[in-house]
C-alpha cells in the first residue's frame, strides 16, 4: 500500500532541513557552529528557490541573535493580575487579540505564570468558585542574553509558547513568543491583528453598525445612546467581551444575540477573539 499523498509530496528539502535542525535544537549546542554546518550541508545538496535560500540565511543568522533583540519590551506587555475576574480576563484577551496572557502577583516584576484563553472559556459559568490559580500554567523565564536557538529548543521541549525575559535583578525586561522567534526564520507572520485595522466603528446604514470587537463599550453606549452595561454585564469593557458574556461561551460567527433592544451578531471570529460585531437597533436590518 502506498503512503498517504501528503507524505509522498512533502518537499525533500524541508524534510531534511527540519529533521536536522530540530535534532540540533534538542542538543545543548550553544554557538559552536553545528547548526551552521547542518543547514549548509542541506543547502549544498538541494537546488534552492530564492525563498528557501532566504530562510537558510535566516537560520544561519539565528546562531548570532539573542532573545533581547526580538522580545516585546516591558511597556508593551499585556498581562493580567492574579485577582482578575473571568470577565476582566476575557475582555483583556479579546482587546489584545492574544490567546495567552502572563499573570502577575504584586506587579509586572512578579510574574507567576500564564493563562490560555481556551482554559478560561472552559471555566465559564463557574465564576462562584473560580480561582485563577486553577488554570494558571507555568511560564518560561530566560535571560536577555539567551540565544534564540536555545530558547526555541526549550520552548519545543517544554511545550510553552511564551517566555518572560528577566533582568539580572529578577525584574521583567520583556516577553518573547514562539511566533517572534519563527518570524526571525520565515519573515513576519501576518494575521488579522497585523493587518491595517478597519475603522473601529462604521455606521453601515441608519441603526446598523459594524464594530471592532475591541471597541470600548462605554464609548459605544455614548454613540448609540443605550445603556448596555447593566446587571451582570456592568464590568464588561468591550463589544467583543459583551458578545462573549451574553452568549455564555465563545460564540460562532453569525450567532444572533439580543440585549437591551439591540441585536449583536459576531461577523468575524478567530480562534482567540471576537474581531468584528454587527449591531442592529430594534426594527432595523442590515443592507442586502
Amino acid at each position: 500500500m502506498s503512503e498517504p499523498a501528503h507524505i509522498q509530496s512533502r518537499p525533500p528539502f524541508w524534510t531534511s532541513l527540519a529533521d536536522r535542525y530540530w535534532k540540533m535544537l534538542r542538543r545543548p549546542t550553544g554557538r559552536d557552529g553545528r547548526i551552521r554546518h547542518t543547514v549548509e550541508t542541506v543547502g549544498q545538496s538541494h537546488d534552492l528557490t530564492p525563498k528557501q535560500a532566504g530562510i537558510l540565511r535566516q537560520l544561519l543568522r539565528l546562531d548570532t541573535i539573542d532573545v533581547e533583540e526580538v522580545m516585546v519590551t516591558r511597556s508593551e506587555i499585556v498581562a493580567v493580575p492574579a485577582t482578575a475576574s473571568i470577565q476582566q480576563l476575557i475582555d483583556t484577551g479579546s482587546q489584545a487579540g492574544h490567546s495567552r496572557l502572563p499573570v502577575f502577583g504584586r506587579d509586572l516584576d512578579d510574574i507567576i505564570g500564564m493563562i490560555h484563553m481556551k482554559d478560561l472559556l472552559s471555566s465559564w459559568g463557574k465564576s462562584d468558585g473560580f480561582q485563577l490559580s486553577d488554570i494558571t500554567r507555568p511560564i518560561l523565564t530566560v535571560a536577555p542574553s539567551t540565544p534564540v536557538t536555545e530558547l526555541l529548543g526549550q520552548m519545543q521541549s517544554e511545550r510553552c509558547h511564551i517566555a518572560i525575559v528577566a533582568d539580572e535583578h529578577g525584574g521583567t525586561d520583556g516577553l518573547v513568543t514562539i511566533e517572534d522567534l519563527l518570524e526571525e526564520i520565515v519573515g513576519e507572520i501576518e494575521d488579522e491583528h497585523d493587518q491595517t485595522p478597519p475603522p473601529d466603528l462604521v455606521e453601515i446604514t441608519k441603526g446598523v453598525y459594524e464594530v471592532d470587537g475591541r471597541y470600548p463599550l462605554k464609548e459605544f453606549e455614548e454613540q448609540v445612546g443605550i445603556n448596555l452595561r447593566t446587571g451582570r454585564f456592568e464590568d464588561v469593557e468591550s463589544i467583543g467581551g459583551l458578545v462573549i458574556a451574553i452568549a455564555g461561551e465563545f460564540p460562532a460567527e453569525g450567532l444572533r444575540l439580543e440585549h437591551n433592544s439591540l441585536e449583536l451578531v459576531p461577523v468575524d471570529v478567530s480562534d482567540r477573539a471576537v474581531l468584528r460585531v454587527q449591531v442592529l437597533a430594534k426594527g432595523h436590518r442590515a443592507p442586502g
